[in-house]
């Protein structure tokens, strides 16, 4: 996408935003499926020290916040479309 091709860069953002959001989805489920099933992640000596449902919450704390700031970049390039 051009950089001055601001519905393209709306269009690619709006799209990233919604692939964010799912993945967060994503790591909520698997998160609970950890908490319903600790042993499920004890797998070698490094998971025994990491709390896989923990780990899976931060992660899609993550992509939600990348998801907002997408979502405030899709608007951003909205806006600049109606000033081309």
């Amino acid at each position: 996408v051009a950089k001055n091709d601001h519905a393209g860069l709306e269009a690619w953002y709006v799209k990233e935003t919604a692939h964010l959001r799912q993945r967060s989805k994503d790591m909520l489920v698997m998160a609970e499926e950890y908490q319903k099933n600790p042993e499920a992640g004890s797998y070698g000596v490094m998971s025994r020290k990491v709390d896989m449902a923990q780990h899976c919450q931060s992660l899609a704390a993550m992509y939600s916040k990348a998801a907002d700031e997408a979502e405030v970049i899709a608007h951003v390039h909205r806006d600049m479309k109606g000033h081309s």
